[in-house]
């Protein structure tokens, strides 16, 4: 099914443009566990197991940006970026423990060939 999109023009002259797609979040590595043990963490206190259905997915039409978000502490780190624990700041759901995948947008383009 296509969907329209509704685009505002502006008339101006000059277009600025910001270079950098990529937000730096800077993290100390003292914050980076390299090798969490999974088990410990999801025995401690106030960790809950969810199982992943469509009734707990995506409920809602409310939409999230980074800005939403508390960065607690660097999760994983791989070839295209990093995974963070977060706490959600707005929204229904205020207060709760979140991963967030970021991705290196440069790292994505370098290695097309990967994907």
């Amino acid at each position: 099914m296509a969907e329209l999109f509704h685009f505002e023009l502006h008339d101006c002259d000059t277009v600025v443009r910001d270079e950098s797609d990529d937000d730096v979040i800077e993290i100390g590595e003292e914050e980076y566990d390299s090798n969490p043990n999974v088990n410990e963490i999801i025995e401690t206190d106030g960790c809950e197991t969810v199982a992943i259905s469509e009734q707990n997915v995506n409920r809602g039409r409310e939409r999230a940006g980074p800005q939403d978000f508390e960065l607690c502490k660097v999760i994983g780190k791989g070839g295209y970026g990093k995974v963070f624990q977060v706490k959600k700041l707005t929204g229904h759901d205020v207060g709760t423990y979140f991963a967030m995948k970021v991705l290196r947008k440069a790292s994505i383009i370098r290695n097309q060939k990967d994907t």
